[in-house]
């Protein structure tokens, strides 16, 4: 069994939640965690130790703030962008959209919402694209919807 900080920086024990299902280690957070420390460590070391010659002023320490953001901006991107496209392709991929909405009911344990079965998943199991009320898709389960003989409006 995995550590905590293993099964946060590697993305592990909560798959089913995953909106990218790729465990792959994640550059993401080993930069929001390690180059923040490490900039303010060699700003500080820079600006203390006379072997580099250094005048470091507020000016310089803002814009190795600002090159840490842009590294962390740029890595996170590239990195959530990777685990995308390797989590695409574990996934059929496949969504069939339905000519005329099914009707369903959103079974939650407060009230009934109504809902409109537009497209549902090719893969196992399958998961429902579905139109409520507000106006918002979400993908739901077979599990958590009610189909009805209910004419939907298009």
């Amino acid at each position: 069994m995995a550590g905590p900080l293993s099964r946060l920086f590697l993305n592990k024990g909560r798959e089913e939640e995953a909106i990218i299902e790729a465990p792959a280690f994640s550059i993401t957070k080993v930069l929001a965690v390690a180059a923040p420390l490490v900039t303010t460590l060699v700003g500080v070391i820079a600006d203390k130790v006379d072997w580099f010659k250094l005048d470091m002023r507020a000016s310089h320490f803002t814009a190795l703030a600002i090159g840490v953001l842009g590294l962390i901006a740029v890595a996170g991107s590239a990195d959530v962008l990777a685990r995308a496209i390797a989590s695409r392709g574990k996934s059929t991929g496949s969504v069939i959209s339905f000519a005329t909405p099914l009707g369903a009911v959103r079974v939650t344990e407060a009230e009934d919402v109504p809902v409109a079965a537009v497209a549902v998943s090719a893969e196992q199991p399958p998961r429902f694209l579905c139109l409520h009320p507000d106006g918002a898709l979400v993908w739901e389960t077979e599990q958590d919807l009610r189909f009805t003989t209910a004419k939907v409006a298009s």
